[in-house]
């Protein structure tokens, strides 16, 4: 992943494009922060860039809210064109109704039956459906569904 990131990066600047430059520029830092960071364990796996960039993606949506409720509408076209691209790094996120679809088919699947069965649930969720999904949602779902 992180050579494709470098690949279009070359290519937003061949192509002038300052918005994506500053998009990838921005992962690309974020990055080179995560491998010098004291958690790092020597390997960048397509996983931990994915949750760099959801991270990202997570501060422009923020950024972008800001700005809307402070009426500068330059700067909130600015975020929702940079959130454009980081989300074309993305993969597609489920639907609420999608989420708690799959959560039930995997609650019946290994019969999960209270609130101790929570982590299967869970790590099942995690491993089929990888940076997929809201786990807030997923998690007070469970609660909910395995009391």
């Amino acid at each position: 992943m992180e050579s494709k990131l470098q690949q279009d990066l070359v290519t937003a600047m061949k192509e002038k494009n300052t918005s994506k430059v500053t998009v990838l520029r921005e992962i690309k830092t974020a990055i080179s922060n995560f491998k010098t960071s004291p958690n790092y364990k020597g390997q960048c796996t397509d996983s931990d860039v994915l949750n760099i960039i959801q991270k990202i993606s997570k501060q422009h949506k923020d950024s972008a809210q800001l700005y809307t409720d402070a009426g500068r509408k330059d700067l909130v076209e600015e975020e929702l064109s940079q959130l454009n691209y980081i989300n074309e790094y993305l993969p597609k996120m489920l639907t609420e109704e999608e989420t708690i679809e799959v959560v039930n088919s995997i609650i019946q699947s290994i019969n999960a039956i209270s609130v101790k069965d929570m982590g299967k649930v869970m790590g099942l969720m995690k491993e089929t459906y990888p940076n997929q999904y809201d786990p807030k949602l997923v998690g007070g779902y469970v609660m909910n569904k395995l009391k």
